[in-house]
């Protein structure tokens, strides 16, 4: 059971991720990502019940916007302070969330019909364009949302020269 719960989990993640860099190709590569992104967690879905945790779902959601000058990421991070939160980068354009949602119980005779809120340990990669100037990003906390902004490198113009041939 384990084995199956693993291989699910991975290809929850996978689909996720390829979904998340099918955003920033064209349109009709974009929707062929879409198309995969749904089949996977369909599957993923069906293979799953109730009393299990829904290995598809994503944590924590993310909007990614392509502007002309940058790129906007925000990760959806209610009920978390930001020291509960590391963002990181590397030299390959991978940037990483990862962190803890802390379940806070109220009342020991809590009893849930049902409960969709995620609490736990979480690690979401990004692969960024060629583009993104890892060198120029900023973040933003509030309200739960956290905000990255990543500039885009600015654009060389194609070189061209023509060759004397001896």
């Amino acid at each position: 059971m384990k084995k199956i719960l693993s291989k699910l989990a991975v290809v929850g993640l996978l689909s996720s991720s390829v979904y998340a860099n099918g955003l920033f190709l064209n349109n009709t590569q974009n929707d062929d990502l879409v198309k995969m992104q749904s089949f996977f967690n369909n599957v993923v879905n069906q293979m799953m019940n109730d009393n299990f945790t829904n290995m598809s779902e994503v944590y924590p959601k993310t909007d990614m916007q392509n502007l002309k000058d940058k790129y906007i990421l925000r990760f959806e991070l209610a009920g978390m302070h930001k020291n509960d939160i590391k963002l990181s980068i590397t030299n390959d354009k991978i940037l990483t969330i990862s962190g803890e949602k802390k379940y806070e119980k109220q009342d020991k005779s809590d009893k849930f019909v049902k409960q969709e809120s995620f609490y736990g340990k979480f690690n979401r990669v990004v692969s960024l364009p060629k583009d993104a100037n890892i060198d120029k990003i900023t973040s933003k906390y509030k309200n739960g949302i956290l905000e990255v902004s990543i500039d885009k490198l600015k654009s060389k113009k194609p070189f061209y020269k023509s060759l004397k041939i001896n």
